[in-house]
């Protein structure tokens, strides 16, 4: 599957050939099958006295199975060399609708059976009406009958009919559109509708020349063949779950099949001949009742499911998520610290880890409590990290780091930790001192207590490391093995431990295990291979930029919201993510392996091997909340109701239009350029009636389809926008966005303040803004595909507001906590900036609640605490006797 999606025009070609080729090797074993009958005229007998329509005795039977149609070719050969024409052509007009299909439109393959009607009514002729009294065909409904039953266009109206159902059902029960852009300064808003036309038109002409190649097979004075219709129906049903065209949302289908299949098959089953069509009446007799009465059911149920289905719901979602966030929250703290001494936490790191703790927990144990520490018992996410480490001998964790750090184009550097201090390593990158600064400083506030070791640390901001699933697990199995509690502990470091390390050299190395794939796709050679071979990520390609994957989205997702924000970050349901993101889109700067190398970064996406540790950004205060008299931090009350963003293009690098799929130009262009040929759901408070309650018209709310333009006057309250100028592009790219989004002016980052709603994004790796949105008395919306060191400390819904990196939830979210325009959304007498439906006291109290969690377990302190008992454990899996020291104490009483 992925060489057709990859190489669709080499594909279409092997196909082509080996079709050709299966078709000769038919044609030579059974030679009939292709055989092409001499056409004979036959004379029919007349009776006395001719009934109908008199001929000459000697004149041939103008029956339709005899005489030749018009337009009919006189050989197959050039009917089957036009068709392969137009498979050719619409084989290429499928790849331009696929590169664009964002820009396509729901529906228009539903016009198929009206161009086969036209073809039929086009080839044949009226059909004779039998025994027809004068005075009754002069009748003029009669007549009107006689044309619409027995006329040449007498499949035009059920056609037509059947073409604008297909097609109403299309648009109203499709999929939601993605935030995938269709920019319109760009051509393909026009020309890819324009191609589904065309394409609609070759494939209307495809299905009626494998008609006409069984009219070459007939014999005269004999009903029609239908076996051939039967064939090519079967061939277009069965092919569904191979043929891929335009509307399904991955590689392994196209629905309309089976519409086209069955307008072409009532169409094909209801030709005219002169015995089947001498009335309505028998032909319709053929048919049992029960089948009538069955189709008439399965219409009109779903029509009265439709008419009567109630769409209003008297609560809403974020009010129950918010209520399932505190629980949740509370259930945390409970195990996060349960310990109240160091005999417990010894204890309770046993039963967790099934393992010792490492030398020096006491001197951590110790730093922690000193320094507050709220969490002293909950480190999953580290322990999970180092896990598969475990399967790695010492001596290749130090050869591999040194390796590593020794060659600068790796672009990972050293920290060299001797005699309880930390220093830099040589062949530092000068643009990325600063982080090895920073790190330094944090590792010094606790160095004395740690082993002599070197650390190599990621200078990017993409992760490194991908191990592929198969093995990855391998590993953390073995790794679950090691450190048994059964085995003698002893609580010290071995020996001399400086002298187990390489020293790095001052000239560097050239040989490494990376590869560089900056400004490719990743997803499917590392992005996925994280996951099981099972997964949805693993097995499908979603090509389908135009609707919103609902499936890959639903397993996290409580009807438009994010509701699992750790289930969230796993992509192996989610395959969309490919077009969805910088890091797998292109990547500015993209050194990765599948060796399981010990690499230190500062977040990660799902599937990657890092170690994570709290990031030198954030400690070193590149990023600082600090309000002032000139940019106060006012209560949340006295803010600008406004949802606010500013940045810059930095998630990943566009040079062939990738940036229509990357999260930070999706969301400007969700906010700014929506249109109203863009229909989007969004949940909002039902309509007020005059005999309904206050408190029961703020508890209903219901999902409506708007246009784009109709939300961004409902909402009217978003300020987001690209600072200065377009970063990380190519080629026409960079003047394509600047025209499609705009340009704002930068401001200070104190002014984020003033805002109600600060909105959070990655870029190439993590937001370094987050940590002073949540200090601060705003409301931070949060999407992310990146995870860091605290992810297991914050609870979406409680501490900030979570979003899909689809975006798809974003109108309906801000519009809870925000409200709508009243004037807007149609209540009489509005004032000017009335809201209607706002939650300012919940959004105030989430705010706060983020803001004091944050003073608690998110402190400075907080990350020392985290980096001095992760680089213990480091210190013990690059020991030679690992497997022999730990710390042993009695069991707590």
């Amino acid at each position: 599957m992925s060489l057709l999606y990859d190489r669709p025009i080499h594909s279409s070609i092997g196909i082509l050939a080996i079709s050709g080729m299966v078709i000769l090797a038919v044609n030579r074993s059974f030679p009939r099958i292709f055989a092409v009958p001499t056409r004979e005229r036959h004379y029919s007998s007349l009776p006395l006295e001719e009934r109908h329509h008199p001929h000459a005795s000697r004149e041939p039977s103008p029956e339709p199975g005899d005489r030749p149609l018009a337009g009919q070719s006189k050989s197959p050969l050039i009917l089957f060399v036009l068709s392969i024409c137009a498979i050719c052509m619409r084989l290429e007009l499928l790849r331009r609708i696929i590169k664009d299909i964002q820009c396509s439109r729901s529906g228009i393959e539903h016009l198929t059976p009206l161009f086969l009607a036209l073809y039929e009514g086009l080839r044949g002729k009226s059909v004779r009406s039998i025994n027809v009294p004068d005075s009754q065909a002069k009748n003029a409904r009669h007549s009107l009958s006689h044309i619409l039953v027995h006329g040449r266009m007498r499949y035009l109206l059920p056609a037509l009919f059947l073409a604008w159902g297909g097609n109403l059902n299309a648009r109203t029960n499709s999929q939601p559109r993605s935030s995938y852009i269709c920019a319109s300064i760009l051509p393909y808003r026009t020309t890819v509708p324009l191609y589904q036309y065309a394409a609609v038109l070759l494939d209307s002409f495809t299905l009626a020349s494998f008609d006409r190649f069984w009219d070459f097979k007939k014999e005269d004075g004999k009903q029609r063949d239908r076996k051939g219709q039967v064939a090519i129906a079967l061939v277009f049903l069965v092919s569904r779950e191979n043929v891929s065209v335009i509307t399904n949302g991955k590689v392994t289908g196209h629905p309309a099949i089976r519409e086209r299949t069955l307008a072409f098959f009532y169409v094909e089953t209801a030709s005219e001949g002169p015995k089947q069509a001498q009335s309505s009446r028998r032909t319709f007799s053929r048919i049992p009742s029960w089948l009538y009465t069955l189709l008439t059911g399965l219409l009109l149920i779903p029509v009265y499911l439709d008419f009567f289905q109630n769409n209003t719901i008297n609560y809403h979602p974020i009010d129950l998520l918010v209520d399932d966030a505190k629980a949740l929250h509370k259930h945390w703290i409970a195990q996060a610290t349960t310990s109240r001494n160091l005999g417990e936490a010894i204890y309770e790191y046993r039963r967790r880890y099934k393992r010792h703790p490492p030398p020096g927990f006491e001197d951590w144990y110790s730093f922690a409590t000193s320094h507050s520490s709220s969490v002293i018992d909950d480190f999953d996410r580290l322990n999970d990290d180092i896990l598969p480490f475990w399967s790695v001998s010492p001596g290749l964790l130090r050869s591999r780091t040194w390796e590593m750090i020794s060659n600068p184009w790796n672009e990972i550097s050293g920290i060299s930790i001797r005699d309880g201090k930390a220093e830099i390593s040589p062949n530092v990158l000068p643009t990325h001192r600063w982080m090895l600064d920073g790190a330094s400083t944090i590792i010094n506030q606790f160095a004395k207590w740690l082993p002599d070791m070197d650390l190599a640390f990621n200078l990017n901001d993409e992760c490194r490391v991908a191990v592929p699933w198969e093995e990855i697990e391998t590993m953390r199995v073995e790794g679950q093995k090691a450190g048994a509690l059964n085995e003698a502990r002893i609580d010290e470091w071995t020996i001399d431990r400086a002298s187990a390390w390489t020293l790095i050299p001052q000239d560097p190395i050239s040989d490494t295990d990376f590869e560089d794939h900056s400004f490719t796709n990743t997803f499917y050679e590392y992005g996925s291979v994280g996951c099981p071979p099972q997964s949805k990520a693993r097995k499908e390609r979603i090509w389908n930029t135009r609707n919103l994957c609902t499936s890959c989205a639903s397993p996290h997702s409580f009807e438009q919201f994010l509701q699992n924000w750790t289930l969230a970050a796993d992509i192996c349901h989610q395959p969309d993510m490919a077009n969805l993101h910088g890091l797998y889109l292109s990547p500015a700067a993209f050194k990765t392996t599948h060796n399981l190398m010990p690499v230190f970064s500062q977040s990660k996406a799902h599937g990657y091997n890092d170690i994570l540790y709290p990031s030198p950004w954030n400690y070193m205060d590149k990023v600082r909340y600090d309000p002032s008299p000139g940019y106060p931090d006012t209560a949340f009350k006295d803010k600008t109701n406004t949802l606010f963003w500013r940045g810059a293009t930095s998630e990943g690098v566009s040079a062939e239009g990738t940036w229509k799929g990357m999260t930070r130009q999706r969301l400007v262009h969700l906010a700014n350029n929506l249109t109203s040929t863009e229909i989007i759901p969004i949940l909002l408070p039902t309509t007020p009636s005059p005999d309904s309650s206050s408190q029961q018209q703020q508890q209903q709310y219901t999902y409506r389809p708007l246009p784009g333009s109709t939300i961004r006057s409902l909402l009217n309250i978003t300020d987001i926008g690209i600072v200065d100028k377009i970063a990380r592009c190519g080629s026409r790219d960079c003047p394509n966005q600047e025209a499609e989004l705009g340009l704002v002016g930068s401001s200070d980052f104190q002014d984020h303040w003033r805002h109600k709603y600060l909105f959070d994004l990655d870029g190439a790796g993590f937001s370094g803004r987050f940590l002073p949105f949540l200090q601060s008395r705003s409301l931070p919306f949060k999407t992310a595909l990146f995870r860091e060191w605290y992810d297991d400390r914050l609870m979406a819904w409680l501490h900030f507001v979570p979003q899909d990196l689809r975006l798809h939830g974003v109108h309906s979210t801000l519009a809870y906590f925000a409200g709508v325009d009243a004037k807007t959304f149609g209540v009489q007498d509005a004032r000017e900036g009335q809201r209607v439906g706002e939650h300012e006291r919940e959004g105030e109290w989430i705010a706060e609640e983020g803001r004091r969690w944050a003073g608690k377990v998110l402190r400075k302190e907080d990350m020392e605490i985290y980096f001095f008992r992760l680089l213990l454990e480091w210190g013990r899996l690059t020991d030679d006797k690992r497997d022999e020291i730990g710390v042993r104490l009695n069991e707590p009483e």
